[in-house]
């Protein structure tokens, strides 16, 4: 049966010379160096993801979405030969349902991306900016065609939506 795991600690003799020392840790130093294994481990991961997302994913310069036509490099929404303008909130949630058009994207994500982390947990502002971005871009706001509800889970952007 094997001891308790060890660590290695150097010792100063008051005349200079150093002894390194093999005692037993505690279970405090060792939760301590496990903790901060943890964190560097998240870290490094947080790195490669983000690494990843910015080269995996191209922007696209523009996307069709029934007759919508988002322009993502001069951020410009038309309908037909109708300009939409849009407010900066507006046209990121209305990117962000079109680079994942006809999925259903949850409140929670769309909260996540839009205003951060710290806004999961408050849906009042999702309701607010898509009830705006409705009346922009649906001819009949209270039956939309291309925003759809999707009852207690979130919202997607319909790509067959017929006039």
């Amino acid at each position: 049966m094997l001891g308790p795991p060890c660590t290695n600690r150097c010792h100063r003799k008051p005349h200079g010379t150093h002894h390194a020392v093999i005692q037993p840790a505690s279970r405090s130093s060792l939760a301590k160096l496990a903790g901060e294994r943890k964190t560097q481990t998240r870290g490094r991961i947080r790195v490669a993801l983000r690494r990843v997302s910015e080269v995996a994913e191209p922007e696209l310069e523009h996307v069709r979405v029934a007759d919508l036509v988002i322009d993502y490099n001069r951020r410009r929404v038309v309908r037909g030969d109708d300009d939409i303008h849009l407010t900066p909130k507006e046209f990121e949630l209305l990117a962000l349902l079109a680079r994942n058009a006809d999925r259903v994207l949850t409140h929670r994500a769309i909260l996540k991306v839009i205003w951060g982390p710290n806004a999961v947990d408050q849906p009042e502002h999702l309701w607010v900016l898509v009830a705006q971005l409705r009346k922009k871009i649906e001819l009949d706001p209270a039956n939309p065609r291309y925003l759809i509800s999707e009852p207690w889970v979130g919202y997607r952007l319909d790509s067959n939506a017929l006039e």
